[in-house]
């Protein structure tokens, strides 16, 4: 047990900086109310990293009573934290972990509480079955990873598609899924997207149509993020040291003059011919938006998101530029990320791009089924 008395300014120089929340790695709970009651309570601890006395946890003959009263020094806490490095768990709790603990999660809590009132922004959920499975909801994953620039209002928009009965097998599918997204975007957030300010902060997981057509739906007039859903790890914050992603655009070989023009998307795999082949003849003209290596989990930054949406404004320019204004319908064979699908969707202006006929990837069928035309 301590016997420094801490100076008051000090104290109140570290409840600030760990903004009253247990500074131990993935807790972060309150310490000022409780959370059975909301009784506003004191129930934190100030811990040493290094013990003010030689013989205490982490403990030096020499830093001991030099550290003592030191603000870098010290970590508020939890009581059951503040035994676990004390007294239960010693030796699995050296300097430098308490350390890089405190900086984490103070350089965290400066970082949020610098994000001004004028960077509110509403979480929009939208999710469906996808194979066999219905995606699952994690708000705190979405709060967290819009946290990193924005303020995250407490209202959470939500649209969950209920057809849990049909799969994407069922012929009726595509249909009836599209109908429901149609009914609750109506119901729940179309009229919000005239409000003055607006910001939308999207994380959807939906078969590559529906998202596509979730995006037409949400467009561009007003301001998004839209999150990409990470394998590894798992979850929907962004790595921006990542590296961003170069898309090319492969026009076809001739320009040709079929009524219809196909546009294959390689991103997070290789669009094989076969399966194109199935849905168009060959005298059709076929574009490419791809990147070198496609593979999965490779859209890693915002600016990946943003590229894509350049490269295929560009893309549907060039066709329009070449197949003149009023474009034939055009065929879309995409193997893209779930963030990649929505601002494909957004960036659709209806009366300037052609009707697209979306296919899905169907691994049971090994190869694409047509889906809907939007």
């Amino acid at each position: 047990m301590s016997s420094t008395t801490i100076p008051p300014k000090t104290v109140v120089a570290l409840w600030t900086r760990a903004g009253g929340r247990c500074e131990y790695e993935g807790h972060n709970e309150l310490l000022w109310r409780d959370d059975l009651t909301s009784a506003d309570i004191n129930v934190g601890l100030i811990a040493h990293i290094v013990a003010d006395s030689p013989d205490g946890p982490r403990g030096d003959p020499v830093r001991s009573p030099q550290l003592a009263k030191k603000l870098s020094n010290l970590m508020l806490l939890c009581h059951a934290h503040h035994r676990l490095i004390d007294i239960d768990d010693v030796s699995g709790h050296p300097e430098d972990r308490l350390v890089a603990m405190k900086r984490a999660h103070e350089t965290r809590i400066e970082r949020l509480t610098s994000i001004g009132p004028e960077m509110r922004t509403q979480i929009v959920s939208f999710r469906t079955v996808i194979g066999e499975h219905r995606t699952s909801r994690d708000s705190a994953a979405m709060r967290e990873a819009v946290a990193v620039s924005r303020y995250p209002v407490p209202e959470e928009l939500h649209l969950d598609l209920t057809l849990d009965a049909l799969t994407e097998r069922d012929p009726a599918f595509w249909q009836a899924n599209r109908r429901e997204l149609e009914s609750l975007f109506d119901q729940r957030l179309r009229w919000r997207l005239a409000e003055a300010g607006a910001h939308f902060s999207v994380f959807a997981l939906a078969p590559i149509s529906l998202l596509i057509a979730f995006g037409r739906l949400l467009g561009d007039k007003t301001a998004a993020d839209v999150y990409q859903k990470h394998r590894v790890p798992c979850g929907w914050q962004w790595a921006m040291d990542a590296p961003p992603l170069e898309y090319h655009i492969k026009p076809p070989d001739a320009a040709g003059s079929a009524a219809d023009v196909v546009i294959v998307l390689s991103v997070t795999d290789t669009v094989q011919t076969p399966h194109v082949d199935a849905f168009a003849p060959q005298e059709w003209p076929r574009y490419q938006l791809r990147i070198d290596h496609p593979r999965l989990d490779i859209v890693r930054c915002p600016d990946d998101v943003a590229r894509f949406r350049g490269k295929w404004i560009e893309l549907l320019s060039t066709i329009r530029a070449t197949h003149h204004v009023h474009a034939p319908r055009l065929h879309i064979f995409p193997a893209i990320p779930n963030s990649l699908a929505v601002e494909l969707g957004r960036s659709l202006l209806p009366k300037a791009h052609s009707p697209l006929r979306i296919y899905d990837l169907n691994g049971d069928r090994d190869g694409f089924v047509f889906t809907l035309e939007l």
